[in-house]
């Protein structure tokens, strides 16, 4: 039956979906500051 087909990997599709939501709301380890800015330097080869 192909509804059976659709229904056999249900299980592991909702537990992925469930950690994914934990992953994506967690809070980050490490936070960078927006107002830091990067000074690019030019160097030149010989």
């Amino acid at each position: 039956m192909p509804i059976a087909g659709a229904f056999q990997y249900l299980g592991q599709t909702l537990t992925s979906a469930k950690r994914l939501n934990e992953v994506i709301l967690a809070e980050p380890d490490v936070t960078f500051l927006r107002s830091l800015s990067l000074t690019i330097m030019r160097f030149q080869l010989r």
